[in-house]
């Protein structure tokens, strides 16, 4: 008898204490999205990531997991100067091995949007970069922006 009762009290304090019975979860704050562009690069005539270029294709992969931007850009330029007659075929290359690691990482394929244009690379002879981008949506009316205002340049009348 003295055992059913250590049980009815034990079950009645589990009830009634706070935060014993449930505890509620508090929504995890998304972190913020790199903002410009974070350069992957390639040498000349490659198409596939170094084992550096797969770990930061990784981190970035983890980065857009925990700031969940709207999508991510993939930018290349075809650089004939560079890698030849081959440009276009590389840098296409380059666009799905970066697009394909970032899917098998967790990234929906709908989400990566990708895009190769001409240009002159400005990089050191041989290289070949890709940009990541992550996209991140304006607020909406209403909602407040996690981007804070632009400060003021103060500039002396003595500055050129």
């Amino acid at each position: 008898m003295q055992r059913l009762w250590a049980i009815a009290v034990i079950a009645v304090a589990c009830a009634t204490a706070p935060g014993v019975a449930a505890q509620q979860v508090e929504p995890r704050e998304t972190a913020h999205c790199p903002g410009g562009s974070i350069s992957v690069y390639f040498a000349s005539g490659e198409a596939t990531l170094t084992s550096e270029g797969r770990q930061l294709v990784s981190r970035l992969a983890d980065q857009a997991a925990a700031c969940q931007p709207e999508g991510i850009d993939l930018v290349t330029l075809i650089n004939t100067d560079i890698d030849g007659e081959h440009a276009v075929a590389l840098a296409l290359a380059r666009l799905d091995d970066i697009s394909r690691d970032l899917v098998s990482r967790g990234i929906s394929p709908g989400s990566i949007r990708v895009a190769a244009r001409p240009g002159r690379d400005v990089f050191p002879p041989g290289m070949n970069e890709v940009e990541v981008i992550f996209r991140k949506s304006a607020p909406a009316a209403g909602e407040a922006s996690t981007q804070q205002p632009a400060t003021p340049l103060k500039v002396s009348p003595d500055t050129i």
